[in-house]
C-alpha cells in the first residue's frame, strides 16, 4: 500500500504542469477574492451636488460623508450626476439647492434604485443630519423623485455575468482540453495526411462551440427570466450578436493555450488559471471599481470586460449596437490579435 501511494505521488510529480496548476489555482482564487473591497461594495453609492456652496452646505456634506454605509461622491456638474445616475454608477443623487441655508433647509433627492426601504433610509438620514446640524425644530422637506429608468437589480447584472462565465468556460477550457487531447492522441497530425482541408475541421470545431454557447445563453436567459424574474429589456438579437463576437475571442484564446498544454489535465489547469481571474476582475459578479488600483485598469483591457459591458448596456439599458460601439470595437481588436497569435503559436505535433 505504501509503495503504491509513493508511486502515485511520483506519477503526479512527473506531470509538472498538472501539479503546478493544482497547487497554484486555489491560491489564485484566494488572492482574487481577497483583492475585492467588499466593505465598499455593500455601501450605497450616492452622488451629491452642492449648488449652495456656503458654510451650511459644506457642514452638511462633511456630516453625510461620515455616515456608515454611504459611499459619497462629490459632483460639480448636474449633467455628470444625472448621467451617472442613469447609467447605474450611482444609486442616489442629493441636490443641495442654491438657497440652502439655516432658514431654508430644503433638499432634493433623486434615486435610480428600486429599493423603497433604501429610499426611506436615505431621506430620513439626510433629514436627521440637517436637523441635528441646523435646528432640531425645523421641519426639513425632501423631494424624492426617480429617474425614468427601468428597474434592475443585482441578480439582473449577475445573470448576464453568468452568460460570460459560461462562454469563457465553454470556449477556453473546453477548446484547450479538446485540442490538447487531439494532439496527444496524434489526431491533429493524422488530419494533415487526410484529404480533408484542415480549415474545414477547425471551422466545424468553432461552429459547434458557437452553437453550444447560443444554447447555453438561451437557457440561462430563460431560466433567469421565467423562474427567477430577472429583468431583460433589450433586443435579444443584439444580445446574441455580442455573445457570438465574444465567443470567437475566447475560442481563439483556447487555441493559444492549447499550444502550451502538454496534456488535457494541464490544459484544464492552464485554462482555469487564465479565465477565473478574468471572470472576477472583469466585473462578472462584483464591479471592478472595488478592486485596488491599478487592477481596474487591467480589467478594462480584458476581453470579458467589454463583452459584459455590452451585454448589460443592451439587456438592461436597452441600448443598440451603435450605442455600444466602443465595446464592440475592443472585442473586434481582440479577435484580430488573438487570431494572429493563435495562428502563429498553434502546433499540430
Amino acid at each position: 500500500m505504501t509503495q503504491l501511494f509513493i508511486s502515485n505521488l511520483k506519477i503526479m510529480y512527473r506531470n509538472r504542469q498538472t501539479a503546478f496548476w493544482a497547487l497554484f489555482f486555489p491560491l489564485l482564487l484566494v488572492t482574487v477574492f481577497g483583492l475585492f473591497n467588499m466593505n465598499e461594495y455593500s455601501k450605497s453609492k450616492i452622488g451629491i451636488l452642492d449648488l449652495a456652496q456656503n458654510e451650511s452646505s459644506s457642514r452638511l456634506i462633511n456630516e453625510l460623508n461620515k455616515v456608515q454605509g454611504w459611499n459619497l461622491f462629490i459632483e460639480d456638474e448636474p449633467n455628470t450626476l444625472q448621467n451617472k445616475l442613469e447609467s447605474g454608477a450611482l444609486e442616489y443623487a442629493i441636490y443641495i439647492p442654491k438657497d440652502f441655508s439655516n432658514t431654508e433647509p430644503f433638499i432634493n433627492i433623486q434615486y435610480a434604485s428600486a429599493n423603497d426601504v433604501g429610499h426611506q433610509v436615505i431621506a430620513a438620514t439626510t433629514r436627521d443630519t440637517i436637523q441635528r446640524l441646523i435646528n432640531p425644530n425645523y421641519t426639513v422637506t425632501t423631494i424624492e423623485n426617480s429617474i425614468n429608468k427601468e428597474p434592475t437589480n443585482y441578480f439582473d447584472n449577475v445573470l448576464l455575468g453568468i452568460i460570460g462565465l459560461a462562454i469563457t468556460v465553454n470556449s477556453v477550457i473546453s477548446v484547450t482540453i479538446q485540442l490538447s487531447t487531439y494532439r496527444n492522441q496524434k489526431i491533429l497530425k493524422r488530419l494533415l495526411a487526410t484529404p480533408l482541408p484542415i480549415w474545414k475541421f477547425f471551422f466545424c470545431e468553432i461552429l459547434a462551440h458557437l452553437v453550444l454557447v447560443l444554447v447555453q445563453t438561451t437557457i440561462i436567459l430563460a431560466v433567469g427570466s421565467f423562474v427567477f424574474d430577472a429583468n431583460i429589456y433589450g433586443n435579444l438579437l443584439y444580445i446574441y450578436i455580442i455573445v457570438v463576437i465574444g465567443t470567437i475571442v475566447f475560442i481563439n484564446i483556447g487555441f493559444i493555450l492549447s499550444a502550451w498544454a502538454n496534456s488535457p489535465a494541464a490544459g484544464s489547469g492552464l485554462g482555469n488559471a487564465v479565465i477565473f481571474p478574468m471572470i472576477f476582475l472583469s466585473g462578472t459578479f462584483f464591479p471592478a471599481e472595488y478592486l485596488p488600483w491599478p487592477l481596474p485598469l487591467l480589467s478594462a483591457i480584458m476581453p470579458l470586460t467589454p463583452m459584459l459591458n455590452g451585454l448589460r448596456e443592451v439587456a438592461l439599458s436597452q441600448m443598440s449596437l451603435v450605442d455600444i460601439w466602443p465595446s464592440l470595437l475592443v472585442l473586434l481588436v481582440w479577435i484580430i490579435l488573438s487570431g494572429v497569435i493563435a495562428n502563429r503559436v498553434f502546433k499540430f505535433n
